[in-house]
């Protein structure tokens, strides 16, 4: 009996070393399945990555699209207003509706991402909580905007939650 012989013995494989290349190509399969499942981890972990960067970078075009339209339209000073919490003139009253449903859907974007957790939720409750502040100063315009565009009642609860 040689020297692998007798190791395999003493550790309980009398069954493998008789089965000779059965027991080879199960290692083999094991092998191929571990380095399976480690390459399914490694694609997990990349597609999250580029899932998070391309989110970011929809945000920022969103945010950069958003403000490129205050600008363009003259309406930065009617958004200011809207931040503030202050009154708005009645005849500006549809041109401030349009302005904060955009306004909503990005918002309602990042809590998508923050739900999906493709962003940290420190970050994302954090801006969040900065952006329900402002929307529950503006109570009176915001609430027939959530209730009548389709959005969910969690992301409607949530908006004034605080």
């Amino acid at each position: 009996m040689s020297l692998e012989s007798e190791c395999l013995s003493c550790m309980g494989f009398e069954d493998q070393m008789q089965l000779g290349p059965r027991f080879w190509a199960s290692t083999v399969i094991a092998l191929g399945s571990a380095i399976t499942a480690a390459l399914a981890i490694v694609i997990y972990v990349e597609v999250k990555r580029i899932r998070k960067i391309e989110w970011v970078t929809k945000a920022n075009d969103s945010w950069n699209q958003f403000n490129f339209s205050l600008v363009n339209s003259g309406s930065s000073a009617l958004f200011e207003t809207f931040v503030q919490g202050q009154k708005t003139a009645a005849h500006e009253a549809a041109n401030l509706n349009a302005i904060v449903f955009s306004y909503l859907n990005i918002i309602y974007s990042v809590w998508v991402a923050k739900q999906q957790k493709i962003i940290l939720g420190d970050f994302a409750e954090k801006m969040l909580n900065d952006h329900f502040k402002i929307l529950q100063k503006n109570k009176q315009i915001v609430e027939p905007l959530l209730a009548t565009r389709g959005y969910p009642d969690k992301f409607k609860d949530e908006v004034f939650k605080l």
